[in-house]
This record gives structure tokens, sequence and C-alpha cells, in this order.
């Protein structure tokens, strides 16, 4: 049982290393957000601007619920090294601490419609790169299991 924790444990620690890109494929109720969260605030506290973040989801209700999470986590003392490193990293490079409320989190079709409104003569050509990504995506082999 404790290998199980631990193995648990690193596998998350991993998920949540911003040098690395993963898929994480999980039941509902087995941390997913969680993950995500503890990713973007890793992020944040590296990145030169918040913009350069941007987290998918599939329904409004989620993204609003992951948004909440990033507010509630930067809230939470269990977090405070990691919130003074973002502190850090925003002092740095001129952008406020208080940035999860214009953070791009959004549905698929939320970006979609951003990038298109941004570029509409290429909006044929970002059609056919976003069903490329999703085909990437949903394929077996692009899955890490979690």
């Amino acid at each position: 049982m404790m290998s199980e924790q631990l193995s648990d444990h690193l596998v998350r620690e991993e998920v949540t290393d911003p040098r690395y890109s993963f898929v994480v494929d999980a039941p509902a109720g087995s941390g997913k957000t969680t993950l995500l969260v503890m990713r973007i605030l890793k992020l944040l506290g590296i990145v030169e601007k918040p913009n350069e973040i941007v987290a998918i989801t599939f329904t409004k209700k989620a993204a609003a619920e992951m948004r909440s999470r990033l507010i509630n986590a930067m809230n939470d003392s269990r977090h405070r090294e990691l919130v003074e490193k973002i502190s850090r990293n925003a002092s740095d490079h001129g952008w406020d601490v208080n940035i999860i409320e214009s953070l791009d989190i959004m549905t698929i079709d939320s970006l979609a419609s951003k990038i298109i409104r941004r570029a509409p003569i290429l909006s044929n050509a970002f059609l056919q790169i976003l069903l490329k990504i999703q085909r990437i995506f949903m394929s077996k082999q692009c899955r890490q299991r979690f």
C-alpha cells in the first residue's frame, strides 16, 4: 500500500513538472483538476508573461472550477513557498500577482473562437491545425495513463 502511495505521489510530481508535457487520462474524482492547478501555479513561478499559459477544458463549468481552485490555492498556506516564487516572478517581470482572474482558462471552443477573431483569414488553416491536435490528443499513443 505504501509503495502505491509513493508511486502515485511520484507520478503526480512528474505530471506537474512544467518542463514536460502530459496527457492525463483518469476517472472523475481522481484529482485531474488538482494536478492542473498545481501545474499552472508552477508555471506562474517561471513564465515571463502569464498569457503564455493556456488551460483548456471541455466545459465552462470546469473552467470556472479551475479558476476558483487556482484562487483558493494562491491563498492556501500549504502553497506558501510556491506563491512566494510566483510573487518574485511577477515582480521581476512587472505583472500583477493577482493574475488568476485574467488567465486564459477556457473551453477548446472558446480558444478556437478567440484565435479566429484575431486572425480570420487564417481561420481555415487554424481549424485544420486544431483538428490535427485533437486527433493527436485523443490517440492512444499520446495518452499518459494516470
